[in-house]
């Protein structure tokens, strides 16, 4: 999951940068379904939580959806998640 929230951070970062001021800031939530193979799929981000803005951004909502895509979770059971993304600026 390290190398996905990597992944996010720069979608975070690249996506937002220059459209928003830097401080911009929020909660999403990613939708997804863990198949058997351990795959992500069905990856959509089902809703912004403090900022709707960040959700009209295409780049950034394509790249957060890749980003879960690419994550490995191991063969077992299907299974539906409800993901909270919560984004802020670097220190």
């Amino acid at each position: 999951m390290r190398a996905g929230a990597v992944r996010m951070r720069r979608c975070y970062e690249r996506g937002l940068t220059g459209r928003y001021p830097p401080d911009t800031a929020g909660r999403a939530v990613m939708r997804f379904v863990i198949d058997t193979a351990g795959r992500a799929t069905e990856v959509e981000l089902v809703r912004a939580l403090s900022d709707p803005r960040i959700v009209r951004v295409p780049e950034f909502v394509g790249c957060l959806e890749r980003a879960v895509a690419q994550l490995d979770f191991g063969a077992g059971q299907r299974r539906e998640i409800d993901f909270p993304v919560i984004f802020r600026p670097a220190p």
